[in-house]
């Protein structure tokens, strides 16, 4: 799997792509098919240690939860606003996700989930784009 993230961080409304935050890493991981989708499980190395992550994809709704050196559990639908909790313990923030757009075109050991959705952390607006790309073992 190689997953990408982007995130722009917006202030007083306007983009500022000198902040960009971008990530890539290539990890191994395992896909399976479910009843109305995929579910994906993936662990990453950071400085802060180790991160698993689940992604569950349905038709609706793409929920992707993390443990680990990060906290997380975040529902992705487009127009809907879902609010959590992220942590990086020992802080926690106030965590809302907004899915602008999700482009899904897994198939069994292959394809590609984008998430486009805005993000607000500690008081902070943010733009995301999200990419898993899942080739064949």
């Amino acid at each position: 799997l190689v997953v990408k993230s982007t995130i722009e961080n917006i202030e007083d409304g306007v983009v500022d792509h000198a902040l960009d935050e971008v990530s890539e890493s290539t990890v191994s991981g395992f896909m399976k098919p479910t009843e109305d989708g995929f579910f994906l499980t993936y662990s990453e190395e950071g400085d802060g240690g180790r991160t698993v992550s689940d992604v569950t994809v349905s038709e609706s709704c793409v929920r992707v939860r993390r443990t680990g050196s990060v906290v997380s559990d975040l529902m992705f639908e487009v127009g809907v606003v879902h609010t959590s909790i992220y942590e990086v313990p020992p802080y926690q923030f106030d965590m809302s996700v907004e899915a602008t757009k999700i482009r899904n075109t897994l198939s069994l050991g292959a394809g590609m989930l984008d998430l486009f959705y805005k993000m607000t952390v500690g008081g902070a607006e943010k733009k995301v784009r999200l990419r898993i790309s899942v080739f064949p073992a």
